[in-house]
C-alpha cells in the first residue's frame, strides 16, 4: 500500500484534467484559496490513479458510491481502492489493491486541547498517564486512528467515537472495543504513517498491518 503525500498550496492544477462537474464545482467556490485546494486535490488524485491504472488522468472516471467514499467508476480497476485526507497544507492519498482503505492526517497544532466525548474509559486513562506535554499529540494520534477506521468502513465519524477503541498492538492498532454499528465489520488493523514533526497521521485497512510505503507525489 502506498500514501501519497502532496503540498496544497504549490504545485500545479491542471484543469483540463478535471471532469465537467468538478470544474463545474470549482467555478461555483468563492474563495480563492478554496479553488486553489479542490483544484489542486482532484489533479493529483486524478494524476496518481491515472499513474497507477496506466491511463491519462482525465479519463479516470470517478464516483462516490453510498457510503459517501470516493471511488473509481466506469470501468476502472474494481481492486484499485483509496481514501484521501487533507489538513493544513498537507494532502494524503492512499492507494490499495485488493481491499478498503482509509487514511486521516492532522496538523499537531490543530486541537489543542483533548475534546470530550471522544475517548474511551481505557484511552482517557492511557491519556491520563503520560505526561501533560505529550498528551495533545498522543490524542491527536488517537484521532487519526480512529477517524481512518471510520473512514475506511465507510462511517465517516458518524458512530459515537467514545465506544470506539483502537488498543495498542505489536503491529499497528486494532479495534477491541466498537460501537453496535460496527460490530460486523471484522479485523481491522491501523498504522501510524511516518510524517514530518508537524504532522500526525493513521491508514487503515482490513486485516493485519500492511507494509506501508510513503511517497512524495510530485507534480
Amino acid at each position: 500500500m502506498t500514501v501519497w503525500l502532496a503540498a496544497l498550496d504549490a504545485g500545479p492544477v491542471a484543469i483540463a484534467t478535471l471532469s465537467v462537474a468538478e470544474r463545474e464545482h470549482l467555478g461555483g467556490l468563492t474563495s480563492e484559496r478554496a479553488r486553489r485546494r479542490y483544484g489542486r486535490t482532484r489533479t493529483v488524485l486524478r494524476g496518481l490513479l491515472g499513474s497507477s491504472l496506466g491511463v491519462a488522468p482525465a479519463t479516470v472516471a470517478l464516483a462516490v458510491a453510498t457510503d459517501g467514499k470516493p471511488r473509481l467508476a466506469g470501468g476502472g480497476d474494481p481492486d484499485v481502492r483509496f481514501n484521501l485526507s487533507h489538513a493544513g497544507d498537507l494532502l494524503a492519498i492512499a492507494v490499495a489493491e485488493g481491499c478498503e482503505v482509509g487514511v486521516d492526517v492532522e496538523p499537531l497544532a490543530a486541537r489543542r486541547q483533548v475534546l470530550d466525548g471522544t475517548l474511551t474509559a481505557t484511552e482517557r486513562a492511557r491519556l491520563d498517564a503520560l505526561p501533560p506535554e505529550r498528551r495533545t499529540a498522543e490524542f491527536l494520534r488517537g484521532w487519526t486512528r480512529k477517524e481512518a477506521y471510520l473512514k475506511g468502513v465507510g462511517c465517516g465519524i458518524r458512530v459515537p467515537l467514545d465506544q470506539l477503541d483502537l488498543a495498542p498492538a505489536r503491529a499497528g492498532h486494532r479495534p477491541t472495543a466498537l460501537p453496535p454499528a460496527l460490530a460486523a465489520e471484522g479485523d481491522w488493523t491501523v498504522v501510524d504513517l511516518p510524517l514530518a514533526d508537524d504532522h500526525v497521521g493513521a491508514v487503515a485497512v482490513p486485516g493485519s498491518a500492511p507494509r506501508v510505503v510513503v511517497r512524495r507525489w510530485v507534480g
